[in-house]
């Protein structure tokens, strides 16, 4: 299979400057699209924090949830506030290895105004883990689609853009 994929990449004409613009172009997408998506989600999270009330919770237990590739459960915590006198439930998006929360704890959930059944947990890795990684795994991304394509190929005098 693989002596066929070369004999289509000589039949083409893919030239290692070439092949260097596809992956650097790759990279400059699949990296900006990473970042903006953890733009919206991190912006997205500072619009809740900045506009949101914040209430005294407890953990009152755990979701499970089985991942069938790997036959493995996870757990994400839930958790019970109150606001105006009814009680509500969050639930964390993100899940530890182990818990990091016991059965009683207290947690600072996030009310959005006009939505007191939308409470999201208000620690760090549930707010900001997500786009801090999408933003990380852009840069670098960027970073090195902005190496291939600077990068002089085969002693060429110019840029492989």
């Amino acid at each position: 299979m693989s002596d066929r994929l070369h004999d289509l990449r000589q039949d083409e004409g893919m030239t290692t400057a070439t092949r260097a613009r596809i992956f650097s172009w790759l990279c400059f997408t699949l990296g900006g699209a990473a970042l903006v998506v953890g733009a919206g989600w991190g912006s997205s999270s500072a619009r809740l924090v900045a506009g949101a009330t914040t209430v005294d919770g407890r953990i009152t237990g755990y979701r499970e949830i089985v991942q069938d590739r790997r036959n493995h459960t996870v757990k994400h915590p839930l958790a019970e506030y109150e606001v105006g006198g009814k009680i509500y439930q969050a639930e964390s998006p993100a899940h530890t290895e182990p818990p990091r929360f016991k059965t009683g704890d207290a947690v600072k959930i996030l009310v959005p105004p006009g939505d007191p059944a939308g409470g999201k947990f208000g620690g760090f890795v549930d707010l900001w883990l997500g786009p801090l990684v999408l933003a990380v795994l852009g840069t670098i991304l960027c970073g090195v689609g902005w190496w291939g394509r600077s990068r002089r190929i085969g002693g060429a005098s110019r840029s492989v853009f």
